[in-house]
């Protein structure tokens, strides 16, 4: 895990010396992702600048530091990630007569990308976004994983390309504009984050997730897409829910055992729900250590799981931490946050995993979560009224192949933290390019003929998944903290794309088989209960109410720089009488937003 940045031009009069302290500075802006070693390279044939910090996790030597070159000098790689199966890409290599002088999946990666170019990228079960320079051909390319574990961000001025881990290192490129756009405005407010390929910034962008992007000599920009979730529509099947669950059970088996290879000391994160509890418990039961595992709880909320956590942990035999957490911290703690981050992320669980990475990063250097069980296997509780919406008192398994165009899935009340008539009353109307945004998704989610409750799997996985990935890695890598995700595994998610959807959902509950491979490791009054998700429900109106004082003090301020983007009036006329009665999520959003434009416009 670390942070790469790099810089290329074809400007004549741009001295290797100029390029070396662009990235330079660039790399000190993002110090927290790799405290552990920094390395520069340039190419001497052409104007080409590649850096790295490195946050060292398998072979620790300096011998496994970056950038790396190929044996012949004439291929360059920067890489942030994990590469899960690398010993056995490795393995697969050597058989062809390639040599290794490292044990990292950093030089494994260099020689498949040299070896078999870009389909060796699918070979790979990990976590990346990586710079790979060419020199024989003057070309780059970039890539992310597939679900965009691991951020990747680009600009292009009139004489430079330049690429970093964060959005805010690209500020340091010659030319840079921090743009801001009221539909950059509306959007953020709407979705918690701007989605890929948009970023805060109108001259920025960032690679989606499952692309690849190439830069000719010439400085033309390809952009293509290597993967895709894509649930397959043929549900027929004779097996039944024990037999998916071994299946699952070995899957999940074999990609914890990859993600506990590492040569520092692994923990994990552990809550109440499924998903993280049974990730636990498979890692527990494969170690030959002792697991430690880290939970949140907030203090004075009935609704808090911690002690359901502890349990948990007890029951699976880990060395458990909780850390408690005074939701009134959470306006002060947001407001730091909102002066490190790169680009504002309104999901309000950014607080507790901040609070839980910065408690683990003093026991372990690598944790495994729980994301993405919920958007692969039906969990999410917006996914039952939808369906129940719909198809009533239907059974699940009856409606497999049926699809409801009349469904909205981008709806204040299910997606849209600001729906079209929040945004309306907040500034004063909705803005062209949001308005656009929003056509264009809800286009794409009707397009074909996919039954209904994959379309909702997938729009989850485009739309809802980005915001949780980029939370965890934003707020554990504050704290230099790896965090490794099995259920983002190729293995597992082509299991969840072939599952009968029988097992995902009857009408109740949702995750049925993963809740069956449950209960061969947990309680069952875990594996039973309804998903209950970040909640502060016991708190919450007077948490919402702070959160209100605090946005009307910051809006009374006349000289402020947010109304380079509000209207004074509109926006005071809506928090003294419109934010109260749209809750929690909308007024933390709102503050999110608002003290990151104070911290960083």
């Amino acid at each position: 895990m670390c942070a790469i940045a790099g810089i290329i031009t074809n400007r004549s009069g741009v001295s290797l010396e100029e390029l070396t302290r662009t990235v330079t500075e660039m790399l000190t802006l993002m110090a927290h992702r790799g405290p552990d070693a920094t390395g520069i390279v340039t190419s001497e044939e052409s104007l080409v600048c590649f850096g790295h910090k490195r946050l060292a996790i398998v072979d620790l030597g300096s011998r496994a530091d970056q950038p790396q070159k190929s044996d012949c000098k004439a291929s360059l790689l920067i890489f942030n990630g994990e590469i899960y199966n690398f010993k056995e890409l490795r393995k697969s290599l050597r058989a062809k007569g390639i040599d290794f002088k490292t044990e990292s999946d950093t030089e494994v990666l260099l020689k498949g990308l040299i070896e078999e170019g870009e389909q060796f990228l699918r070979k790979i079960d990990g976590m990346y976004a990586f710079g790979f320079w060419n020199q024989s051909t003057k070309t780059l390319l970039l890539g992310r994983d597939p679900f965009g574990e691991k951020p990747l961000y680009y600009t292009i001025t009139s004489n430079f390309f330049a690429f970093a881990s964060e959005l805010k290192a690209l500020r340091s490129v010659p030319g840079f504009r921090g743009e801001i756009s009221t539909d950059d405005i509306a959007t953020f407010l709407s979705f918690q984050k701007i989605s890929a390929p948009g970023t805060i910034y109108k001259n920025c962008s960032q690679l989606p997730p499952g692309h690849l992007l190439r830069l000719s000599g010439e400085g033309d920009v390809e952009i293509s897409r290597i993967f895709n979730f894509n649930p397959i529509i043929n549900q027929s099947t004779h097996r039944d829910l024990r037999s998916y669950t071994d299946e699952l059970e070995a899957l999940m088996v074999r990609v914890i055992k990859r993600r506990l290879i590492a040569d520092v000391p692994i923990g994990v994160f552990l809550s109440s729900g499924i998903d993280s509890s049974t990730t636990a418990a498979i890692a527990a039961k494969h170690t030959n250590k002792t697991l430690q595992s880290f939970s949140v709880g907030f203090t004075g909320d009935p609704s808090s799981e911690h002690e359901e956590a502890t349990s948990i942990a007890k029951h699976i035999g880990t060395k458990h931490h909780v850390e408690m957490v005074n939701p009134q911290d959470f306006i002060v703690i947001g407001e730091q946050i909102a002066k490190s981050i790169d680009e504002p992320n309104g999901d309000s669980s950014c607080i507790p995993t901040y609070i839980i990475s910065q408690v683990a990063r003093n026991a372990v250097k690598v944790v495994l979560t729980g994301d993405g069980g919920d958007e692969l296997f039906f969990g999410y509780n917006r996914f039952f009224s939808a369906v129940n919406e719909c198809f009533h008192d239907r059974v699940f398994a009856e409606v497999a192949r049926e699809s409801d165009n009349s469904y909205d899935y981008y709806t204040h009340k299910e997606r849209l933290v600001f729906g079209e008539g929040l945004i309306n009353e907040f500034l004063g109307y909705i803005p062209k390019g949001y308005n656009r945004l929003l056509a264009e998704k809800r286009n794409n989610f009707h397009q074909g003929s996919m039954p209904f409750y994959d379309r909702l799997r997938i729009a989850d996985v485009s739309e809802y998944l980005p915001v949780v990935l980029d939370k965890v890695d934003r707020m554990s890598m504050l704290h230099s903290l790896e965090c490794r995700t099995p259920y983002l595994s190729p293995e597992v998610v082509n299991f969840a794309e072939l599952l009968p959807r029988k097992f995902l959902y009857d009408g109740k509950r949702g995750k049925l088989v993963l809740r069956s491979l449950g209960e061969r490791y947990l309680p069952e009054h875990i594996t039973k209960r309804q998903k209950y998700g970040f909640s502060l429900s016991g708190v919450n109106h007077e948490l919402t109410a702070d959160i209100i004082r605090v946005l009307k003090d910051r809006f009374s301020c006349r000289n402020s720089v947010i109304f380079n983007w509000f209207d004074p009036k509109l926006a005071n006329e809506f928090l003294n009488h419109k934010l109260e009665r749209t809750g929690f999520y909308t007024s933390w959003t709102l503050l999110t937003l608002t003290l990151w434009l104070e911290s960083n416009a």
